[in-house]
């Protein structure tokens, strides 16, 4: 009798300490009923919003903020070197349009474009080149990055021997200044910078 009593005992700790099986013996919470079916409800995994890429359709040369940044600048839409990505964390991709003199100037300005209405853009941003060109536009970690030459403190006008980035962030409305670092330039007293 006592050898059945302890067997009776260890079994109900046992079950105890599995949980119910109702509930698949793991959680011993119910997971509680969908209201519209009565039967259990699961998490949804999150969906993450497709990113709209229409941007890449229009025609930036065309467009009113490119060619007033050419007619200011001397520059020209530098088409395949605009950088597509979504910098305002909206899922909605923008376009970093660089304009260029075409000849050893090299990048002269950049501008940033997001899509607005049928086929039209709004500028968002434009970053014009210091000492008249050289300028390099990047996009790293959501973030705009623009390197362009810099004077050093006894540089002859013509050759800067420095490289200033400028790392922009986009903060709700603007994109803002997030840091920026002036360092030797590589090429030496060259106008034009190296990639970052």
């Amino acid at each position: 009798m006592l050898r059945l009593t302890a067997i009776a005992l260890a079994a109900a700790l046992i079950m105890a300490a599995c949980g119910d099986d109702d509930n698949g013996g793991g959680d011993p919470r119910p997971t509680p009923p969908d209201a519209a079916t009565g039967t259990p409800t699961q998490d949804a995994e999150p969906t993450e919003l497709p990113i709209d890429t229409s941007i890449r359709e229009v025609d930036l040369a065309s467009t009113e903020p490119v060619q007033t940044l050419a007619e200011e600048t001397g520059g020209a839409l530098a088409q395949t070197d605009v950088l597509y990505a979504d910098l305002t964390e909206d899922n909605v991709e923008e376009a970093v349009a660089p304009l260029a003199t075409g000849g050893s100037g090299g990048n002269v300005a950049v501008t940033v474009l997001t899509p607005e209405g049928e086929g039209g853009v709004d500028e968002l941003f434009q970053h014009r080149a210091e000492l008249g060109g050289g300028l390099v536009a990047n996009v790293v970690d959501g973030r705009l990055v623009v390197t362009e030459p810099a004077p050093g403190p006894d540089d002859p006008e013509c050759c800067p021997s420095q490289l200033r980035t400028i790392i922009y962030r986009w903060d709700g409305s603007d994109f803002v200044v997030e840091t920026e670092t002036v360092g030797p330039n590589p090429q030496g007293g060259s106008k034009t910078p190296v990639s970052p």
